[in-house]
């Protein structure tokens, strides 16, 4: 319910800012003239347009227990979806790839983390994706640890370690 409410808060303070902005262009128009108010909207929107660009850091996943997909039967090869993480509008999930080697026993191939749903202002980071088959060979056993982040208008306010593990 946290999620959702500080999700609804992201949109309702970006379509606020953005009545701000028009406001802004309005005066600077009426104050200094159509140029101005022309080259405030030009400069807002190249800081909008590089916002995402080259401060990035690509994310490095620690992914343990995955087998080379080369090694495998390619009719074989499936994926499940697990969910590891459903609140109000929002869940995060577990996606394995996976599929039979020589001797018939299922081995994960790939794994991914991701949130679905109304995440605005929340961003899901997995660092560690660790997936195994059960002794049985009828499930997997995981182990995600990851960071959640909650934003503000783009800007982290809190980032929260996230731990998802099915044992044994």
């Amino acid at each position: 319910m946290l999620q959702l409410l500080w999700s609804a808060l992201n949109v309702a303070l970006l379509i606020y800012f953005i009545v701000i902005c028009f406001r802004a262009t309005k005066l600077l128009r009426e104050n200094l003239g159509l140029f101005a108010s022309i080259l405030f909207v030009l400069g807002l929107l190249s800081f909008i347009g590089q916002s995402g660009k080259g401060n990035t850091v690509q994310n490095e996943i620690v992914k343990q227990g995955f087998v080379a997909q080369d090694h495998l039967d390619p009719a074989s090869i499936k994926s499940i979806t697990l969910t590891l993480e459903e609140s109000l509008g929002n869940s995060t999930n577990l996606r394995i790839h996976y599929g039979k080697d020589s001797t018939g026993k299922m081995v994960p191939i790939n794994a991914f983390s991701n949130r679905n749903g109304f995440v605005s202002g929340l961003e899901w980071v997995p660092q560690i994706i660790l997936v195994k088959t059960t002794p049985d060979n009828t499930d997997f056993i995981y182990k995600i640890v990851g960071i959640l982040r909650w934003k503000l208008l783009g800007s982290t306010v809190y980032s929260q370690t996230k731990r998802y593990e099915k044992a044994e």
